[in-house]
């Protein structure tokens, strides 16, 4: 299985930042998910990956702090939360102590095209669905077995 390195190296853009959780990138991922302008995640899961665009968070109607989102996500169990937009300068503390307190990767996607978070879903999805996530995870869990026939 797919782990929230192998996306980070594999997948996400250039320019992405881990910002916090760096002992939880070998965390096995399942999906990637996108915050909806409705305020939830359709099909979140424990294992999968959050995609938040700050701008669409902050128009919300309960106008949650992106603590406040770190810390939901963290209780259902999320791989990893990748943000993209500006994080304000009083939040990210806050943020990356709850990212490692629920064992999530925290990272910040860049401002660039490649960056979407629609984009970043579609990619991330199709390599944790195809061969070839699941062909890197068999040959990890092959070598930690000792396997070298």
């Amino acid at each position: 299985m797919a782990t929230v390195g192998d996306v980070l190296r594999e997948v996400l853009p250039s320019g992405t930042v881990c910002l916090a959780g760096q002992v939880a990138l070998s965390r096995p991922t399942i999906s990637a998910v996108v915050l909806r302008l409705r305020g939830s995640f359709a099909d979140l899961a424990p294992g999968a990956v959050a995609l938040i665009n700050l701008e669409q968070l902050r128009q919300l109607p309960a106008r949650p702090s992106l603590p406040q989102a770190i810390d939901a996500l963290g209780r259902v169990g999320v791989a990893a939360i990748a943000v993209r937009g500006r994080v304000e300068s009083n939040e990210l503390p806050v943020a990356c102590r709850l990212a490692q307190r629920w064992s999530s990767v925290l990272l910040q996607l860049p401002d660039s095209k490649e960056g979407a978070v629609s984009l970043v879903e579609a990619k991330v999805n199709t390599y944790l669905w195809s061969g070839r996530a699941a062909v890197r995870g068999g040959m990890r869990d092959l070598l930690a077995e000792g396997g070298d026939t």
